[in-house]
């Protein structure tokens, strides 16, 4: 039955039949087999009933059970016997040595090495193969390069195990320099050696270096590349510009007959992708032969990411009606697909696009569903990419419906999620009311918490709240993170507060271009054109120079809020000819704001214009705009107050017009002049 590989019936046969004596290279065959089939159970059973029988075994023997326990990865079974072994060589040594450092308990295996030593063994090459790469897992860069003087000293410094194990070591410390010279020393490279370097250099960001790698393994002919190397020369080539080259490598890999691979044709999509060739990627993916999950993955992904969810959608329906279940990648790429704008017809598309920025809610509930009903809902980072999704299609009740369900398993991620909603949707208070929750919950906020906290306070405009979270900011450290510097920088500036800002301004060691606009941006927007313009000369000064992101700060792309801070602005100034401009600019971006007519007339007004006054009273009863009225809110004791113009709703109306009576009346004693022209009734 061993002969023809009917292992388990084998093992089964013997075990009902206690009393046969199986020949010694039965016993190995058996060892043998159920290390590649690496079931514990059952080599635990042949283990046994070797100790049992009445068979010694031998070194070879007992070296075929550590290598079987190792690959179970039981290293307490293997430790076991290699301790009772009566005499181990230095094959035993390197088995238990490989077993710790391939169950990635890289401490260990080194501490075997140096008892190995200590005991007189003398290390081979695979020995050092197995514990450089224990070295390379554990970091320690200083122990890697003492085992490299070490390989060199005992003369296996030219052995190619111990060679291409130096170069995966020095790559996976980013010693790129080190790992060069060691594949150069190489006599004879073998495809570990090409495979090594070219897929770490990949890994590490040395496309075009990949490349020439690549070209110079296919000119010496020796070896026919694996589907390993042609996946990192794929991602090695999805960081250029142009997409021609990558073409060729498919071509080079159709001809050597990988074109059908799997491993092969993932890394094409993800190629194709990249380059935005969707159709190219389409074609890699139908060549795979008997896709897997991981392939069906990565076309998916390939469309998602493109914002192509129909299509996303589609493959995923293919792959159900293939019987496959999808698994958590599967998910959230299709909730990133739904969380862009998509359509489910050319016409409706159409019509989306020209709305602004619509999202796939329908599609992303049934996915919603789906997940549900797999199992999938409890997931962190599921729940997290349906908080989003819901968080891009407008829909705050259902995102807080998912944050509700998955509050037992939320992490750091989910919090900052649902916080980040409520800023995009201008839920301030519910905001603050989830982050005192997470204290309480004993989740401790990062800078993306409090990033998110300050930029519901800086829209809010609620200064005492921005305090408090300063304090925290304090007491936490994240104080000395940049990120929330310029977080609370921005948060005073737009609540009024210019001295605080500018305190944390000075109290930043290196203050980058965010830190610097969002200062300038703070005097700008509250008239102190003069400071601005001084802290943007010093700025330039220091060697900072302006950017993409002081030039979205500072929006020299006007939006409808730069121009009414300008019209307001010349409100105050009375500049007649910029209020015109910068009234036509709203009116443009928004043709039916009453309100900026109304300000129109009051400067008009303000200068004499009368006739101007009538025209502009003439033109909104034309159009039918009415004034939308004015209103202000004050926050007191964690509650908003909002006031309208003789506003008679507030419960404390009575108690708020006799204060402000109180305040007119100390006004004009102190000889304040009240301008009746700016009083016009549209």
């Amino acid at each position: 039955m061993c002969k023809q590989h009917h292992y388990k019936e084998a093992l089964d046969f013997y075990l009902k039949n206690p009393s046969i004596q199986l020949e010694p290279s039965t016993y190995t065959n058996l060892v043998l087999a159920w290390t590649n089939f690496r079931s514990l159970e059952y080599s635990r059973k042949i283990h046994d009933r070797i100790l049992k029988s009445s068979y010694q075994p031998d070194i070879v023997l007992q070296n075929h059970i550590l290598n079987m326990y190792g690959k179970c990865g039981s290293l307490r079974d293997a430790r076991k016997v290699f301790d009772a072994m009566q005499l181990q060589n230095v094959i035993s040594w390197t088995l238990v040595i490989s077993g710790y450092s391939q169950n990635g308990q890289e401490n260990d295996a080194i501490i075997m090495y140096i008892q190995m030593l200590r005991s007189g063994h003398f290390p081979d090459q695979i020995t050092f193969g197995s514990i450089i790469k224990a070295c390379s897992i554990s970091g320690d860069i200083n122990l890697g390069m003492q085992l490299h003087a070490h390989v060199m000293k005992t003369g296996f410094g030219h052995h190619i195990v111990a060679q291409n194990a130096l170069i995966s070591m020095y790559t996976k410390f980013g010693q790129i320099s080190q790992a060069s010279d060691v594949f150069t020393t190489i006599a004879t490279k073998d495809l570990v050696s090409w495979g090594s370097i070219i897929t770490r250099f990949t890994q590490l960001g040395y496309g075009i270096k990949d490349v020439y790698l690549f070209i110079d393994m296919l000119t010496q002919g020796v070896y026919q590349p694996n589907e390993f190397i042609f996946g990192s020369v794929f991602s090695a080539c999805s960081s250029f510009v142009e997409p021609e080259f990558g073409r060729q490598i498919h071509g080079v890999s159709t001809k050597f007959g990988l074109g059908r691979n799997i491993f092969v044709g993932c890394s094409l999509c993800d190629m194709y992708a990249k380059f935005g060739l969707l159709p190219s990627a389409k074609v890699a993916f139908h060549q795979i032969e008997n896709p897997d999950l991981v392939s069906w993955n990565a076309i998916i992904a390939a469309f998602a990411d493109s914002g192509d969810a129909n299509e996303a959608i589609s493959f995923f329906r293919q792959m159900i009606h293939m019987r496959l279940i999808p698994d958590n990648i599967t998910l959230l790429s299709l909730l990133c697909a739904c969380g862009s704008p998509v359509a489910l017809s050319i016409t409706i598309l159409s019509l989306l696009c020209a709305c602004g920025s619509p999202v796939a809610l329908n599609q992303g509930m049934q996915i919603h569903s789906y997940i549900t009903k797999i199992g999938f809902d409890k997931d962190a980072a599921v729940s997290n990419s349906l908080l989003t999704m819901y968080t891009k299609c407008s829909n705050l009740p259902d995102a807080f419906n998912v944050f509700k369900d998955v509050s037992e398993n939320a992490n750091i991620v989910s919090w900052n999620a649902i916080l980040s909603a409520c800023l995009q949707h201008k839920q301030a208070e519910e905001a603050f009311r989830l982050f005192k929750l997470m204290l309480r919950s004993d989740y401790k906020p990062d800078s993306i918490t409090i990033t998110n906290l300050l930029g519901t306070g800086a829209e809010l405009a609620c200064l005492e709240v921005g305090n408090q979270v300063h304090c925290y900011c304090v007491k936490s450290g994240l104080v000395f993170d940049v990120s929330v510097r310029n977080g609370l920088i921005d948060m005073y500036a737009k609540c009024g507060s210019l001295k605080h800002a500018q305190d944390v301004f000075n109290s930043t060691q290196n203050p980058d271009i965010v830190s610097w606009s969002s200062l300038i941006v703070g005097y700008a927007q509250f008239g102190l054109g003069h400071e601005a313009l001084n802290l943007f000369r010093m700025m330039r000064k220091l060697g900072v120079q302006p950017n993409e992101a002081f030039i979205k700060k500072t929006r020299f792309d006007p939006d409808i809020t730069t121009w009414k801070t300008l019209l307001a602005s010349c409100k105050i100034h009375g500049n007649v000819d910029i209020a015109k401009r910068a009234a036509e600019n709203i009116l443009k971006l928004d043709p039916s704001n009453s309100s900026v007519l109304v300000l129109l007339c009051n400067i008009h007004a303000s200068a004499g214009n009368w006739e101007e006054v009538a025209k502009f009273r003439s033109l909104m009863k034309q159009m039918g705009l009415q004034k939308v009225p004015g209103q202000s809110w004050i926050e007191v004791k964690d509650k908003i107050h909002i006031f309208f113009s003789e506003d008679t709703s507030h419960p404390q109306r009575g108690t708020i017009y006799t204060m402000l009576e109180e305040l007119w009346l100390l006004m004009l004693d102190d000889g304040y002049d009240p301008c009746h022209m700016l009083d016009i009734n549209i």
